[in-house]
């Protein structure tokens, strides 16, 4: 096997015989198409050979990465304030195939120090700001809970064009 712009440092069948698993030395980027050619031959346990081919494009199986979130207040601070906003900012390693989505939600204090979501579930418009970049606004009004003045989890999700979705989130006062 060759992968075009890459070495290859192993190459394994799986325990179920049914996939080939090529490691390279480099990774790629989750957005990276390689381009995979059988240059010399692979025998079943049957003896049969399988086709010579080249050009060959593997089944995306990963998913996007999310950079880190970038939140801004509207406090002096950088935390947002009362009946302020959070601006949520991200990116992708790759396109996305549908507009991503971001969640605000309140988060509590329970028993035992622990974190439970309270009120409705945020979910503002989300905007292109660029090259697989996105920007979303939770205003403190439109995320409703017992606690105006608490935690706020932020979730984003994102798919790509082969069905693969990411998740990633970042908690922050509002």
């Amino acid at each position: 096997f060759t992968v075009t712009g890459s070495t290859i440092s192993s190459i394994e069948v799986d325990k179920a015989g049914t996939s080939i698993l090529i490691t390279l030395d480099a990774a790629l980027d989750t957005a990276a198409k390689p381009l995979i050619d059988l240059t010399g031959t692979v025998d079943d346990t049957a003896g049969n050979s399988i086709v010579l081919f080249t050009g060959k494009t593997p089944a995306d199986g990963l998913s996007p990465v999310i950079g880190t979130p970038t939140l801004t207040g509207t406090g002096a601070s950088g935390q947002a304030v009362s009946n302020g906003s959070l601006t949520i900012a991200f990116s992708s390693g790759e396109a996305a195939a549908t507009t991503p989505t971001v969640t605000g939600t309140y988060l509590n204090a329970v028993s035992g120090g622990n974190l439970t979501a309270t009120g409705s579930v945020a979910t503002p418009t989300v905007t292109s700001t660029g090259t697989n970049a996105w920007e979303a606004i939770i205003k403190a009004t439109t995320a409703t809970g017992t606690s105006k003045a608490g935690l706020v989890n932020v979730r984003i999700s994102l798919t790509d064009a082969a069905g693969n979705t990411a998740t990633a989130g970042i908690a922050r006062l509002l």
